[in-house]
């Protein structure tokens, strides 16, 4: 999902209807077959954990990829300081 859907706003969208289908559909239809049984717990608390769940991956994968980015681009500042110069004729 985190591929899919760069911004915050379009992935925010995602992470609801993931967050929603998996708790309102997939725990009750897992409930049914027997593999999955509640014990004090909802749907809805289900849905808020992996609504929060996403989108603290998605700030962890944010801040990984800022922090690639400034790495990289500190790798090429180094780089460019020990160039040799070429001389203009």
């Amino acid at each position: 999902m985190y591929q899919w859907f760069g911004t915050w706003r379009a992935y925010l969208i995602a992470d609801l209807v993931v967050a929603g289908v998996n708790a309102f559909i997939g725990e009750p239809i897992f409930v049914l077959l027997g593999i999955y049984k509640l014990n004090s717990w909802t749907y809805f608390k289900s849905f808020l954990t992996l609504f929060v769940i996403g989108i603290i991956i998605k700030g962890i994968m944010d801040a990984f990829g800022k922090s690639k980015n400034k790495a990289q681009d500190d790798k090429e500042f180094t780089f460019s300081l020990f160039r040799s110069k070429e001389k203009i004729r």
